[in-house]
Formats: structure tokens, sequence, C-alpha cells
């Protein structure tokens, strides 16, 4: 379970690279507690600047610091930065386009009890509307920390809303590696590569990743193409459940603003109650994740099947064409197991997740030499945002 929440993560990249950059500067209004700042104060009593509650002081400051070349960091409570110091972030930071990154503490209603004056609904979209401010909000620790680290290599106005409290880590892997080869194994194998964000009960745990993963036909989610997106929900008693349409394009757009305007309006003066369960949910640790591998390997597949047969087990050869390289799809192992395994292989290019929706079809794929050949459909990478959830 993590417990560090993005704040801390903000602090511990400052201290890292202020041990170099002497320019970069921390600046509080009364909050180094609360922005979890009191390490860097300590360490680096000469790049920390405490405004008391004074928050138009927080950010005229740290524009006038921008200027002559330092690399400010304001941190506040949300609610106070969005509100007491709009004028200055509007006119001193974002109109004068200066280095400043603003950290807005406990946004939302991290505060909780201590009531609507320390809530903060609003500062999204106040500092959305002003023009060169550039807004972030880090889902994670991991995202926080490229964040910041990108930020310090920049000039420009920002704002950084983060929460008070940890978040979870959900594993994420983009498609940066998929490559043109990936795509003939997968039509080798009458599949195709969708990124896809699941999540399933295990247990008393949820298992979440968002990652690319090799599907069948016989997945409900297939055959979705193009502009479309899909939810698929799978439940103990009612089965698949599809929530399927349109993700992007002009007229699905429009319709959805339209449809925000109306539902605003609608509710002009009204405040709407949300309320959220107070039974948090435990993450399944990534490394206990258990899934289906399809792993690429460089070099011949006579001299080293022995070697994967040896670490990964019984896994199905897996055949394109290719005589600089093989490949090969595992049974099902944990994400720890498999990275234990990878280390020990050499020449590993690249791994996908294969959704085991149809493998039990994949056996009557194989012919007697091994190979994956049976089913060879048109396949494409399809960079559609696909949300899979199993509800067992």
């Amino acid at each position: 379970m993590n417990k560090i929440p993005n704040r801390q993560a903000i602090c511990e990249v400052l201290m890292d690279k202020a041990k170099e950059d002497k320019d970069i500067m921390v600046l509080c209004s009364d909050s180094r507690g609360s922005a979890s700042m009191t390490p860097f104060a300590d360490n680096f009593p000469d790049q920390f600047i405490e405004t008391g509650i004074a928050e138009q002081n927080l950010v005229s400051i740290s524009a006038g610091l921008a200027k002559c070349g330092k690399k400010p960091f304001a941190c506040s409570p949300a609610c106070f930065l969005s509100t007491r110091s709009y004028e200055q972030a509007k006119v001193d930071v974002a109109y004068s386009n200066t280095n400043v990154t603003l950290i807005g503490i406990s946004g939302g209603i991290s505060y909780g009890a201590l009531g609507m004056s320390h809530h903060s609904a609003q500062d999204i979209a106040a500092m959305s509307a002003i023009p060169n401010m550039r807004v972030y909000l880090p889902s994670d620790r991991h995202q926080t920390k490229h964040l910041i680290e990108a930020l310090l290599k920049d000039e420009k106005p920002s704002y950084i809303r983060v929460g008070r409290n940890p978040v979870e880590d959900i594993y994420t892997e983009g498609i940066t590696k998929i490559t043109d080869r990936d795509i003939a194994y997968a039509k080798k194998m009458g599949a195709k590569v969708k990124i896809f964000g699941s999540s399933k009960k295990v247990g008393d745990k949820v298992s979440a990743m968002v990652a690319p993963q090799l599907i069948y036909p016989e997945h409900p989610l297939y055959s979705v193409d193009g502009v479309f997106n899909a939810i698929l929900v799978k439940g103990n008693m009612v089965g698949d459940v599809m929530f399927y349409g349109q993700g992007a394009g002009k007229l699905a757009t429009a319709s959805a603003v339209v449809s925000d305007v109306m539902d605003a309006a609608k509710h002009a003066g009204v405040n709407i109650i949300t309320l959220w369960d107070a039974e948090k949910l435990d993450l399944v640790a990534a490394e206990d994740a258990r899934n289906v591998f399809f792993v690429r390997v460089s070099g011949i597949k006579a001299q080293k099947s022995d070697k994967v047969k040896e670490l990964f087990g019984n896994v199905k050869m897996v055949d394109a064409g290719y005589d600089d390289e093989f490949a090969f799809v595992t049974e099902e192992m944990s994400e720890g197991e498999y990275q234990k395994a990878a280390e020990q292989l050499e020449g590993v290019i690249n791994k996908i997740r294969v959704d085991q929706t149809g493998l039990a079809d994949l056996s009557f794929a194989i012919l007697f030499d091994g190979v994956i050949n049976d089913r060879i459909l048109d396949v494409e990478l399809d960079l559609l945002n696909l949300f899979a959830v199993d509800t067992f």
C-alpha cells in the first residue's frame, strides 16, 4: 500500500534536484507542514522562504524571484491560492509569462471537516481560465515525480493541484514499445493489440492496471475500432455488459459539451451533494498481479528454446517468419515471476500481456511444430481507451 502522498513526492524531487541546482526556491504561506515541505526547509534554509498567511505576497515574491533567474515553487492551500492571490497569479505570473510553479495543496474537499472555507471546487476552472497558465492534476506519486522533473526544465507558468492523502499506485504502461513486428505476431495469432484499463476483484483486494493487451475475436472489445470507446463490465450474475459509443469526433464532442451546459443551467444555484463510500479498497501489489505474457526475444529459437522452457515453463512458440528473433506465450504467472525470469533471459525485446478470453481455444491453434498460425486475420493497432471491469 502506497503511503506517499503527491505533495511529499514533490518535496522529494525538489530536495534531490536542489543539491545541485541552487536556483530552486520553495515558498510557503504558513503551510510547510501541510505541503510536506518541512524537510526541504530544514535541509535547504537558504532556498526556502516563509511568507506567512499572505498568499498575495507569496505569488508576487515568486514572480520576482523568477525574473531574477530563480525557479520558484509556491505552495499554499488550493482554496486560498486560487482566490486570495488570483490577481497576482493572473498578472504577475501568467500575463508576465514568468517561470513560477504554483502548487495548490489539499485540493477539492481534502480538508474535509474544516468546512467550505477550505474546500476548493473552483481552482481548476479558475486557473484554466487564465491565459498562459497551464493546469496539471498528477494522478499518483510517479506521475507527480515526472511532472516536477519536467517543470524544472521548463520556463513557463503552471498550476499543480494535489490532494491531501496518498493515492494507490496503478501500474501504467503505454504503447511506445509496440512496433510493427508486434503487430505482425498478433496477426499470426489472430489477435489485436489494444490499450486496456482493467480492474478486477481478487479476494478482498482489487487488481488494477493500464497496459496494452493482445485480445482475440472472442473478446467483446475486439471489434471496438476508430473513434469508438467501450466499457466492459463482467458481473457474477448478469454476465458481460458493454457500454459502447463514440469518444471523439465533432458531433460526439459537441453533444457532450451541450449536455454539460444544459445540466449546469438546469442546476443553477443548486448544490449537488456527492458522497463517497468510506471503505477504502486495497490494491493487489503490481508484482503479485497474474497475467499471461507474449514475449519477443532476439536470437535463434533453436539456441534459446531450452533456456526459455527452463525459466518460463510450458510455453507456446509463435512464428512470424523472422530469422533474427522469435516469440512465445507463457502460461499464467505473476508479474514478479515474469520479471525475475525475463532478467535471466538474454535478448528480451518486448512483452505484451495476453487477455485470457479465448485462451482455451489457443491450444487448438497450435500445430505440431509449435507454431500458432491458423487464425490469420487483419490486425491493427487500435489506440483506444478501452476499459474492462471484472466485478466478481
